[in-house]
C-alpha cells in the first residue's frame, strides 16, 4: 500500500506547474523581444524560476568587482551605479540604441571621450564601449561623477533624468514647463493618463529603486573596497 502511495506522489503534475509556467513565461518574452539580449535575459530567468528581476541582479553581481572599482575611482555609490546598468542594459552587455548609446551603461561617443580625458585613458572607440565591459562601466562611472559635480541645484533624480536625456534637453523640458516640479508633474500625469511621455523621469525613478533593492538584498557584497 505505502508502495502505491509513493507512486501516486511521484506522479503528481504540481512539481512541473512552476517549471512549466516558467518555461511559457521565458517562450512569451523570446516570441516578445523587440531589443538585443531579451533572450538572454528569458533563459537566464529560468535559472532563477521564473524570477525576471532576480536573474538581471544576479548578472549585474557578476561586475561587482568593477561596478566597486569604477565607484572607488570616481568617488561614486556603486549601487547607483549598479542601477543605472539596470535600467540601460539589466547587464547585457553589447547592446546599441537607437541613439547610438552603446555597451552596458548606454553611453554615447561623446559622453566616453570626455570620461576617457578625464581618467587619463586613451580614446574609446565603439568597439571598446561595446566590448570591453569594464572600461564601459569606468567611464559610465566618471561621467556620473561629472555630472553630480556639475548639478547646480539640480536633485539626484534630476540627475538622472539628464544621464538618459542629456542635460540640453533636460534644461528645455524645464524651460518650458516653468520649472523642474512642474515637469515631473506633467510627466506623472501623462503617464497616468495613457498619454505620450518622455519616460526619462520614470527611468530616473527606477535607477533610484533597483539602487535601493540591490541594496537591501546586498546584490554586490563580495567586495568592498580597500581604503
Amino acid at each position: 500500500m505505502e508502495t502505491k502511495r509513493s507512486m501516486l506522489r511521484l506522479r503528481s503534475p504540481w512539481p512541473w506547474v512552476g517549471v512549466g509556467v516558467a518555461m511559457a513565461l521565458a517562450l512569451f518574452l523570446v516570441l516578445q523581444a523587440k531589443k538585443p539580449g531579451m533572450v538572454v535575459r528569458a533563459f537566464e530567468a529560468l535559472k532563477a524560476g521564473g524570477d525576471m528581476q532576480q536573474a538581471d541582479f544576479n548578472r549585474i553581481a557578476t561586475f561587482e568587482k568593477t561596478l566597486h572599482e569604477a565607484a572607488q575611482e570616481s568617488g561614486v555609490d556603486a549601487y547607483m551605479l549598479a542601477g543605472i546598468m539596470y535600467n540601460e542594459s539589466r547587464g547585457v552587455g553589447g547592446q546599441t540604441s537607437s541613439a547610438g548609446a552603446m555597451g552596458l551603461m548606454q553611453l554615447s561617443l561623446a559622453a566616453a571621450s570626455d570620461a576617457a580625458k578625464r581618467l587619463k585613458l586613451p580614446e574609446p572607440s565603439k568597439k571598446d564601449l561595446l566590448d570591453n565591459s569594464k572600461l564601459n562601466i569606468r567611464l559610465a562611472a566618471s561621467h556620473w561623477a561629472w555630472l553630480m559635480k556639475h548639478r547646480g541645484d539640480w536633485s539626484e533624480e534630476a540627475v538622472l533624468v539628464s544621464y538618459n536625456a542629456g542635460r540640453t534637453k533636460l534644461n528645455r523640458w524645464i524651460k518650458a514647463a516653468g520649472s523642474y516640479p512642474k515637469w515631473c508633474k506633467t510627466e506623472v500625469q501623462a503617464e497616468a493618463q495613457n498619454r505620450k511621455s518622455t519616460g526619462a523621469l520614470r527611468y530616473a525613478r527606477n535607477c533610484q529603486n533597483m539602487a535601493r533593492l540591490m541594496r537591501e538584498r546586498d546584490t554586490l557584497h563580495a567586495l568592498v573596497p580597500a581604503e
